[in-house]
């Protein structure tokens, strides 16, 4: 676990939790929700909250090269964390994998489903065989979303039909195909969409953004408020939904899996044959009969479907009823009222429609299917999230007794997966208590159950109130049903995990029953038009008098889902929870009572418990010792522990205080740790460390880095005083780093240094000691009295930016005791006119200012003097293209005051009492003498070496040569032709490198390019060359006994 585990307000883990609690969780995820972090683990699940806008960044390109090949817990939780751990666990064990995606309509189920089919892409191979199936994979996508998603209140592109994408797999991690199996299409939608609803996209497609010659063709030049079917919500536009945009990707997507353009106008055609079936009005005959109001339009449908319009006309306001079986069997003709005929009418267009999705399903799995696979296949599972609505029908039961298999499922594998891993590891299994739903999924698909006695009611002619009444006396009072189900006149209450739901039971017969009359089967079979062959109409056999009735839309999708629960368990799980922050679709805002509703039906607080089971964390022996070895000083050394893994965390634990069995136990590959509190703990420990490391790491690295430029800068400040100054040994060969108290990481330093709203470079900093000269109001009086002696000495802090020259101190805000910088002064570099120091082994020197800079001059004393006046010429020579003048002498005069001229005389006098390396500051009169211990002369100071400048022009460089073309998909991939050349910058692993193009920087993909003969890898650093005349000096030097001390 190498990530932070972060704010306990806003853990990245909801295991981490200190108190489990419904209201701890919805506040966790509400803290990360307004950061923008939409992502959250509970152990190995991940929890996805709609952000409902793009955030920046989260799914670039960039993202998926940070998370690819990473641990599960390696980075903040992610998308792509959770499909890179499905992917590689897939390869190293070759084992099918699942994705289930759940939640509620509009809480981003597609959009997260499409998120890990494009990473999964992106990190897989890239040959052209293998880029193929993946365009064919993703192409899917626009298809099944135009035909089978739709704008309702919850989501603007919710999906009405569930999904199983399957993604086939060789044996080296490689696409080779696909295969995708549908549940349960919403047809109702179909014949009436909701208010403030659309139909499927793919009407508005047509209507809209469909070429002129198809329009003409299909009767659609009016546009969609022309239909029935799209007219009747009063809502044709979408926010966000692009009609012409998505009917180009469209077309694209059936190119791209071979459709053919004769196939792609017999979709159409069938798309235009179900918007005029809705156009088609009757009107009341006498004796309950009815007869169809606009021949002219029953006439197009009749054109477009191959058909003759009176027997389209038959089919629709008549009905062939058939009595007895076998011999007896005999047909009878009955006539349609209105409303019958209206309910034939639907029912025709949902058979159409539905043949059609089915086709181009059957149609897809044809084009990326892989014949005689023999592989691990990935799967994703993106269906319909649990519903309650105003009104409940058959479809809503279905769709929610779906989710309470998939409820099942989870809590299922959860534990087992838990139990597992307790009993591999020898820990003792806590038994958590659970809401365990299988009752309730008895109670609906079970033998008796509520969707068999719906089958039975409609094989035995009952009615809906009869069935109704099957209901109430099979479950109701019965011992262990409870009220799981309550029936009250014509609704059924039924209590899911999710919550209670009333369903109408009014039309669940007819709805189950859902078969096409006869009649309109041999008028569709009586059509020559492609389309109908191509969609299966033909493979439909009425038998007269048969004693089998056939499959109910219940039985159908009961054994759908049996299969779907049979293909899950075979699989390797992974858990996506999608939440919907809010009902309006408002990014950045999270309503309480919404989210603890979904938590609740999504079962998260008790995941969160038994994810738990007595251990908020544990970790392998290997991560645990690799994360916390640092902070137990036995392990700093291997060769200082000698034991097992076990043992040595059993040490970093005990080291720390904590008991076996109580804050920990060991497993026999992992440990477990009891509270988070304790987790926190150690992680504070390990954060306190490593500052402590970080700084000295720093340190090396700013020395290691800077060698080369501070190797220049002290021969420059060398230059400044060479043959001019006695020099103290130490000041020679010292190495100098400019910042010698780590000022560029105090806060209060960086704030001063960025109060003109760009920040300074920081060049030189360490402490001064500064004499503080004043004259006398009497010029009669000594002078001795005028000036400060030694122990009137301020101590202060000097630092040299790339503008500026500070000198100022650290002092106790007297109202808040906050320590705060006091400035005295601050001098553009500019400003300053001059420099003097004395010839002699001295720390002194005194800065002369301009006048406009309103600074006196100042007297100071500093061990790294000449680093400093160094470091100051050359900022000065940068900013003014003129030398600083510096002068050497043993006298200088001074004014001390800033009213009036005031003058004191400097005399350095070198002594030979003065011990070696140190000064003496006295005062006579009116004068202030520095006595000096004697140094080395200017003539036997040895140089420090001299660094040459490297010739970049003679550097060997890697460059790469474009194979293929590549558009870059994200901003920071360099875009190319075949045969481009460019500058390789980095070998970054895993496929990538870093190059550049024509003055531009960015990833290039390693299978699009190929290394240069003659490319030798990245150039090794060059040490700095020093001149062969200064190693001569050097040596003799050594053998006279010189060498260096320290001081300025």
């Amino acid at each position: 676990m190498a990530r932070k585990l972060g704010n306990r307000n806003a853990l990245d883990d909801l295991v981490m939790l200190d108190r489990i609690s419904e209201e701890n969780i919805i506040k966790c995820l509400n803290n990360r929700y307004q950061q923008d972090e939409i992502y959250t683990y509970i152990g190995p699940v991940l929890i996805a909250v709609n952000p409902f806008k793009m955030i920046r960044g989260a799914y670039t390109e960039g993202k998926i090269r940070e998370y690819r090949g990473k641990k599960f817990y390696e980075l903040p939780p992610h998308v792509f964390a959770l499909a890179d751990d499905t992917y590689n666990q897939m390869i190293n064990k070759q084992e099918n994998q699942c994705v289930i995606i759940s939640g509620e309509s509009g809480a981003g189920k597609t959009e997260t489903s499409k998120l890990i089919m494009r990473y999964i892409s992106a990190v897989s191979g890239r040959s052209r065989e293998v880029q193929e199936v993946k365009d064919k994979m993703l192409s899917s996508n626009p298809i099944l979303e135009s035909f089978g998603n739709a704008k309702t209140v919850m989501n603007n592109n919710s999906s009405r039909f569930g999904k199983y994408m399957e993604i086939l797999f060789d044996a080296g991690g490689d696409p080779v195909g696909g295969r995708v199996t549908n549940y349960l299409l919403e047809k109702a939608r179909l014949v009436f969409p909701g208010p403030g609803e659309r139909n499927f996209h793919i009407f508005y497609m047509l209507t809209k953004a469909g070429t002129q010659q198809e329009k003409e063709a299909y009767y659609l030049t009016q546009g969609p408020e022309s239909f029935w079917y799209l007219s009747q919500s009063e809502c044709y536009n979408v926010q966000g939904i692009d009609d012409h945009k998505e009917m180009q990707e469209l077309r694209q997507a059936f190119n791209t899996l071979g459709f053919s353009n004769d196939e792609l106008q017999n979709v159409f055609r069938a798309v235009a044959i179900v918007l005029w079936i809705g156009n088609i009005e009757f009107k009341e005959g006498a004796n309950e009969t009815s007869s169809v109001k606009d021949t002219q339009v029953l006439d197009v449908v009749a054109y477009l479907l191959g058909v003759d319009s009176g027997a389209l006309a038959q089919a629709l306001t008549t009905n062939v009823i058939q009595t007895g079986v076998g011999m007896r069997a005999e047909k009878i003709r009955k006539k349609n009222d209105k409303n019958q005929a209206e309910f034939a009418r639907d029912t025709l267009a949902k058979a159409i429609y539905s043949k059609l999705f089915d086709w181009l399903v059957k149609k897809i799995n044809v084009s990326i299917e892989k014949p005689g696979f023999q592989g691990v296949q990935i799967g994703v599972l993106d269906i319909y999230g649990f519903e309650i609505f105003g009104f409940n029908s058959f479809e809503q039961l279905c769709i929610n007794f779906v989710n309470e298999r998939l409820q099942n499922i989870f809590i299922e594998l959860t534990l087992k997966a838990e139990q597992e891993e307790y009993e591999r590891e020898g820990i003792p299994w806590k038994q958590i208590k659970y809401y365990d739903n299988k009752p309730l999924c008895d109670l609906i698909g079970g033998k008796p159950g509520v969707l068999t006695l719906l089958d039975d009611a409609v094989n035995t002619g009952k009615t809906d109130v009869m069935w109704l009444s099957d209901i109430r006396g099979h479950f109701m009072g019965k011992r262990g049903m409870g009220d799981a189900v309550v029936v009250t006149g014509d609704t059924f209450l039924i209590k899911h995990f999710a919550g209670d739901v009333t369903y109408h039971g009014e039309g669940f017969g007819i709805k189950n029953k859902d078969t096409l009359f006869a009649d309109m089967i041999a008028l569709m079979q009586s059509s020559q038009e492609p389309f109908v062959a191509q969609q299966g109409w033909n493979d439909i056999k009425v038998q007269t008098g048969q004693k089998k009735r056939p499959p109910t839309v219940g039985k159908q999708f009961k054994s759908q889902v049996a299969k779907l629960m049979k293909a899950l368990k075979a699989c390797t799980p992974h858990y996506i929870r999608c939440i919907k922050p809010n009902a309006s679709k408002r990014p950045n805002t999270l309503e309480m009572k919404e989210v603890r509703r979904q938590v609740k039906y999504l079962g998260l607080l008790e995941n969160v418990k038994v994810r738990r089971a007595g251990y908020a964390f544990r970790d392998s022996f290997v991560r645990f010792i690799a994360r916390y070895r640092c902070l137990c000083p036995k392990l700093e050394s291997k060769a200082r522990f000698r034991g097992s893994e076990a043992e040595m965390c059993g040490a970093i634990c005990n080291h720390i205080g904590w008991r076996k069995g109580q804050e920990f136990l060991l497993g026999r590959t992992k440990i477990f740790i009891q509270l988070a509190a304790s987790l926190f703990l150690l992680e504070d420990l390990i954060e306190r460390r490593r500052n402590s490391a970080a700084v000295i790491i720093q340190k090396a690295y700013r020395k290691f880095k800077n060698r080369k430029k501070f190797l220049i800068f002290r021969y420059k400040c060398y230059e400044v005083v060479a043959g001019k100054k006695e020099r103290r040994r130490a000041s020679i060969s010292r190495e100098y780093r400019g910042d010698y108290l780590d000022f560029r990481y105090n806060s209060l330093v960086v704030n001063l240094l960025t109060r003109t709203g760009q920040k300074e470079d920081l060049q030189f900093a360490d402490r001064s000691k500064v004499a503080i000269l004043r004259g006398k109001k009497s010029l009669f009086q000594k002078l001795r009295s005028a000036f400060v002696k030694e122990d009137q000495f301020a101590h202060r802090f000097i630092v040299l930016t790339d503008q500026n020259l500070y000198s100022f101190a650290f002092i106790q805000e007297p109202e808040t005791n906050r320590t705060i910088v006091e400035v005295y002064f601050k001098v553009p570099i500019s400003q300053i006119k001059a420099v003097s120091m004395s010839s002699y082994a001295d720390n002194y020197m005194i800065i002369h200012f301009a006048p406009q800079a309103g600074v006196i001059d100042v007297l100071h004393a500093c061990r790294r003097k000449t680093e400093l006046v160094g470091l100051l010429s050359i900022t000065y020579q940068k900013l003014t293209g003129a030398a600083l003048p510096v002068t050497f002498g043993n006298k200088v005069t001074m004014n001390v005051s800033r009213k009036r001229e005031k003058l004191v005389d400097i005399m350095w006098i070198r002594d030979t009492n003065v011990a070696p390396d140190t000064e003496l500051f006295k005062t006579v009169g009116k004068i202030v003498r520095i006595h000096a211990a004697p140094g080395i002369p200017p003539h036997q100071v040895t140089p420090p070496p001299k660094v040459t400048e490297t010739d970049k022009s003679r550097a060997v460089r890697v460059f790469l040569e474009a194979l293929y073309d590549f558009q870059g998909r994200d901003i920071d991939e360099l875009s190319f032709k075949v045969g481009d050349k460019m500058t390789m910058l980095e070998d970054l692993s895993q496929g990538w490198y870093k190059a550049k193009l024509n003055e531009q920087t960015g990833y290039v993909a390693a299978d699009y390019v190929k290394k240069l003969a003659g490319g030798g890898g990245e150039r090794k650093k060059k040490q700095p060359v020093v001149r062969r005349e200064n190693k001569q000096r050097q040596q003799q030097q050594r053998f006279r006994g010189g060498g260096g001390g320290g001081g300025g």
